[in-house]
């Protein structure tokens, strides 16, 4: 049984040891390197020091995505400007089709929100029936749409039929035939994320009922995935610091894995000033580290995203104002903190994605010293020419659990490299072997 999290959160470090017995888990073979996952949007715009996202990922792209990544996610899709006509859905279904020619072992996943309908905005046409269907969204008690910061309308998971058309919308035969699974983002991990915005009119039954009409949909899709196509798998986003850790005893056991985006780096585990928050982060770790340790998680794949800025600029100023070159500098300078955390984490289903973004040029080393990206002159790579070496070493398999030394460190032997991590400092060795 997972802890509760309070206990997580509250207990002191050395208790927090005690709290369960770790064993390693089984790994059905060793790892040849370490699992990646990316996370590249194809078509939804945006600028990072003049970048701009293309829309279709070149035959390079995807040649180096399918070859280096056991796990892409494919996301943000707009409209085909050749085709407005065309829905997002069949653009990324295009992509999905190509990785898997390239590799016929990369896992592929559709991307698509389970609390709001962001994929509105990128043009899904499985989204047209929820804009037809105002009362499908989530209601205040005067009646009111409920909106969240970004003015997006909630789905009502609680209602059966919002459900039924979430399930078909992410799973449609017009597209789903090259994907292993869906990823579903804005995940809600209890329910006062859900409420904080408006407790009194909205209340916690309410809360309540659409975290169980979340936990429903994960439970209910993978039984129509299992269906469609036997081994497919959900994998949510929603696992967070402080309350957000909820997702792990409320929403893991209904999925096949979960994502925790801005792990090592995110506003919750980070001074003003942007150095790690050691009270912070050990809960962190201890919380992940329970997760590895539990037998039930073996066959769970958790997915931890890291960002190479952390430490280098308060957490709340988002990006600077660097050039690509600085990019690439700061994620070949920092890469091998978030390595060794991972390895002394990692159970035997677990990913990492270390990247400044979602977009294919965060993931895609350049061609040479110019820094264009693959088959892309007039886009500049925001991943070092060399990439990241340590990712292509075989760390084998953990001859243990983690350790740990009751204050800031914690270590791992594998059969291929020694990890050691202190999260005070923010310092990393990997010894390999």
């Amino acid at each position: 049984m997972l802890l509760p999290v309070m206990l997580l959160l509250l207990a002191p470090p050395l208790l927090l040891l005690q709290l369960f017995s770790p064993v390693a888990a089984p790994f059905s073979q060793p790892w040849r390197r370490t699992p990646l996952k990316a996370s590249p949007g194809v078509g939804r715009p945006e600028v990072i020091s003049g970048n701009r996202s293309s829309g279709v990922l070149t035959d390079a792209e995807v040649a180096w995505l399918a070859a280096t990544h056991e796990l892409v996610i494919l996301s943000g899709a707009t409209q085909d400007p050749t085709n407005e006509s065309a829905c997002g859905e069949l653009r990324i279904a295009d992509a999905a089709r190509r990785l898997k020619a390239a590799n016929s072992s990369v896992r592929v996943f559709v991307y698509f929100p389970s609390s709001k309908d962001e994929a509105k905005i990128q043009h899904y046409c499985g989204e047209d029936a929820f804009t037809r269907h105002p009362e499908w969204r989530v209601k205040l008690s005067n009646g009111s749409d409920f909106r969240d910061s970004s003015g997006a309308f909630a789905h009502d998971l609680s209602q059966p039929v919002v459900r039924a058309w979430w399930i078909a919308s992410a799973t449609n035969a017009s597209f789903f035939a090259h994907f292993d699974g869906v990823f579903a983002d804005n995940a809600i991990a209890n329910a006062d994320q859900l409420i904080t915005a408006d407790k009194t009119r909205l209340g916690g039954k309410l809360g309540a009922a659409l975290l169980a009409g979340q936990q429903a949909l994960y439970s209910e899709l993978r039984q129509q995935l299992q269906q469609m196509k036997p081994g497919a798998s959900v994998i949510f986003n929603g696992i967070r610091e402080g309350q957000g850790f909820a997702a792990i005893p409320n929403l893991l056991p209904h999925a096949d894995g979960g994502e925790m985006e801005g792990w090592l780096n995110g506003i919750h585990q980070r001074f003003a000033n942007g150095s790690l928050n050691p009270a912070l982060v050990l809960p962190t770790m201890h919380a992940l580290l329970n997760v590895s340790a539990q037998p039930h998680n073996d066959e769970k794949q958790v997915l931890l995203k890291a960002v190479p800025g952390g430490g280098l600029f308060p957490p709340s100023a988002g990006k600077p104002h660097w050039s690509a070159a600085e990019y690439r500098d700061v994620a070949a300078r920092r890469y091998h903190f978030p390595l060794a955390a991972f390895l002394v984490l990692a159970g035997p289903r677990w990913l990492l994605d270390y990247t400044w973004g979602y977009r294919s040029y965060d993931y895609v080393p350049p061609v040479d010293d110019s820094g264009t990206v693959p088959g892309l002159p007039n886009i500049q790579s925001m991943a070092p020419l060399g990439w990241y070496p340590d990712f292509l070493r075989a760390p084998g398999t953990p001859l243990g659990p983690a350790s740990y030394d009751g204050a800031y460190t914690f270590s791992r032997e594998w059969t291929g490299v020694s990890v050691s991590v202190n999260v005070r400092d923010e310092s990393a060795t990997l010894t390999w072997k």
